[in-house]
């Protein structure tokens, strides 16, 4: 957050996990993966990744996580770096009035 306090509204969240091949699978197995950042369908479960990230970013993103208010795209695939990637969204500029005036 580069000095910035934690966002008090109601946020968007969205993830990227990232996790380097086995070193036990083939070679040709482990290029293809990266050659196409094929999907990782092994453990950790998705929402154990999530829910970590969510607890993590509490008082650091945002105040709680209970003010995740939309849950984008999340995805966990291989690459050649092991990281995750967080993008946060204030969500107060998406307010919008019912009040048809």
């Amino acid at each position: 957050m580069a000095g910035r306090q934690p966002l008090t509204g109601p946020v968007e969240l969205r993830l990227a996990f990232y996790f380097t091949p086995p070193a036990s699978w083939p070679a040709s197995k482990r290029e293809k993966a990266l050659r196409y950042m094929a999907w990782k369908i092994s453990k950790p479960d998705v929402d154990n990744l999530q829910k970590s990230v969510m607890d993590a970013g509490n008082g650091i993103l945002w105040k709680d996580d209970s003010q995740i208010a939309v849950i984008g795209r999340i995805t966990k695939q291989y690459d050649t770096a092991a990281r995750i990637e967080v993008a946060v969204k204030a969500m107060e500029d998406w307010i919008v009035s019912a009040d048809p005036k």
